[in-house]
């Protein structure tokens, strides 16, 4: 389990590559559940998802060759924005392998952080495949924990 202090300290790693964005109180929701509901607006983040919070540290914690052998991952688009993103932030190479039906909002938000862009397979465990085979190069490999190993 992921301690509170943990918590503190990645909060306070990443705070100079995201945005601090608001809580809005949903009326909606708030009524519907009978409770007081906010949403944290994470669509006003750096790349318009809150997945940069993680990518960012976990680039963040890896060792001096890792970040110079690079990173690779697979995504539908946001976690390779973030991943595209935090390793520009920091210094390094990004390979992000994404499916050929990719939306092209999604592959232009990659490419604008200057990653480099691998279009491949018709779905995203294809692509995900594919990003796994450059493991063998040593290079840094990051998914998504819910995807499949």
């Amino acid at each position: 389990m992921v301690s509170l202090q943990e918590i503190l300290v990645a909060q306070r790693n990443i705070a100079p590559y995201i945005k601090s964005t608001p809580l809005s109180n949903s009326k909606f929701l708030s009524d519907l559940s009978g409770g007081n509901v906010f949403l944290k607006m994470e669509n006003l983040q750096i790349t318009n998802s809150f997945k940069i919070r993680g990518v960012m540290n976990k680039l963040l914690h890896l060792t001096p060759q890792e970040k110079t052998l690079g990173v690779v991952t697979a995504s539908a688009g946001n976690h390779g924005q973030a991943v595209a993103f935090g390793a520009r932030e920091l210094g390094f190479k990004a390979k992000i392998v994404v499916p050929t039906n990719t939306p092209k909002v999604k592959v232009d938000g990659i490419k604008q952080y200057g990653a480099e862009l691998v279009l491949f397979g018709a779905t995203y465990p294809e692509a995900e495949r594919k990003a796994r085979n450059w493991r063998r190069l040593k290079v840094v490999c990051i998914f998504l924990p819910t995807m499949t190993s």
